[in-house]
């Protein structure tokens, strides 16, 4: 459940900062996002917040499963993707959406990856 909790609020933080980008459709069309509800600034807030509670439940998978050094490495690395598109969208600039939507979030993807491959194939050898 803590995995799968990684994975929504991870999930709910990108489609935010990406919905940003539709808020004037969304008002001018009637459509309740969260953009256009409470607005930019506040719509961000709730993504860093969202990616917040994926860093905390990226720590608490590791503790469930009392994973290895490899997978908190990831772990961290992937929080500091979270920070990374935290910093790169702003209210005033949303040029760099696509960068945090698209690239970093690969990149978070396949660091999950690497490190959940890295935990299991240290715990099985050692």
């Amino acid at each position: 459940w803590a995995l799968w909790a990684v994975v929504i609020f991870w999930m709910i933080g990108l489609d935010v900062i990406y919905a940003t980008m539709d808020r004037d459709f969304d008002v001018a069309n009637g459509i309740r996002s969260i953009p256009a509800r409470f607005g930019i600034a506040r719509a961000l807030r709730i993504a860093a917040a969202s990616h917040a509670l994926t860093f905390a439940l990226l720590l608490l998978v590791g503790v469930l499963t009392g994973a290895s050094f490899w997978y908190y490495l990831a772990a961290l690395v992937m929080g500091g993707i979270l920070l990374f598109e935290h910093r790169i969208v702003n209210p005033d600039d949303l040029a760099r959406v696509n960068v945090a939507f698209f690239d970093a979030n690969m990149w978070l993807a396949l660091t999950m990856l690497a490190g959940v491959i890295a935990d299991v194939t240290w715990r099985t050898l050692t």
